[in-house]
């Protein structure tokens, strides 16, 4: 959980001083392990790393002082349904802040929370969901200033999973 905020943090920090308006050329991402498909305003690049979890994924890219991540955690077989809503807690604590937004989502067969965390002068906006034992977290990361909701809306939208 805290090398997921890490490297939230240091690649908003790294990518901040971008903020032109070049125009992005979205890439499909197929994950075939996870059974999984989203676009990407970049070419995203695929971190594993052992944790708490069984196992952890992050999928993530920066472009135009965004940083778009999805993460994929494994959870303990005994996990129980509230696990979602302790994992959104951790991302709370993790990334430092307070959420300031949050509301449950439906998209088609996929539900979850949608929430954001601030924290000084960053913003998380987040997706959260749980297929079966797996966690699946969509997130941008920006500066408060930085307004592209439009990109971020197509982000979340373009996640389609096979199970």
């Amino acid at each position: 959980m805290r090398l997921f905020i890490f490297s939230i943090l240091v690649a908003v920090v790294g990518t901040i001083a971008v903020n032109g308006q070049t125009q992005p050329e979205w890439q499909k991402f197929t994950s075939p392990g996870d059974k999984f498909t989203a676009s990407f305003p970049c070419k995203p690049e695929v971190e594993s790393e052992p944790g708490d979890a069984d196992n952890a994924v992050f999928i993530s890219c920066a472009f135009e002082g965004l940083v778009y991540q999805i993460s994929v955690l494994d959870m303990p077989p005994k996990a129980n349904a509230s696990i979602l809503q302790s994992f959104i807690t951790g991302v709370e604590k993790g990334f430092g802040g307070k959420i300031v937004y949050k509301k449950d989502f439906s998209a088609g067969s996929i539900s979850g929370t949608d929430f954001a965390i601030e924290s000084g002068t960053l913003v998380g906006e987040f997706r959260a969901f749980a297929i079966g034992r797996r966690i699946f977290t969509l997130n941008v990361a920006k500066e408060k200033a930085v307004t592209k909701k439009m990109e971020l809306e197509k982000f979340f939208l373009s996640f389609k999973s096979d199970k």
